[in-house]
């Protein structure tokens, strides 16, 4: 079992993580790549068709790239299941912690 201190210093280590949460953008270029179909739809050149995603890929990986930044920046990071995670394990420290406490009271 462990001690109240224990519990404290993986909680306190817990919260630092998600006070220094940051979302990963490869985690979300899915989501950017379908926001860009939608957006701008298909591009034809001649008898081709091309997602926009594809083409700002393959044409300007560096205007992707800010793309994709600036989208993540719009998203929320609590919402992601990497926050919520975290979020969790500090829930179940808190319970912990006051479980240990009552017990030593």
């Amino acid at each position: 079992m462990r001690t109240i201190a224990e519990v404290k210093e993986e909680l306190e280590a817990k919260r630092k993580a998600l006070d220094n949460f940051e979302l990963d953008p490869d985690d979300f270029t899915d989501q950017y790549d379908e926001m860009l179909r939608e957006c701008t739809g298909e591009i034809k050149i001649g008898s081709l068709t091309f997602d926009a995603d594809q083409v700002l890929k393959e044409c300007d990986p560096t205007a992707y790239r800010c793309g994709l930044v600036d989208y993540i920046d719009s998203v929320d990071k609590t919402d992601a299941e990497g926050y919520k995670a975290i979020e969790e394990e500090i829930e179940e420290l808190e319970n912990e912690l006051s479980d240990l406490e009552e017990k030593e009271a």
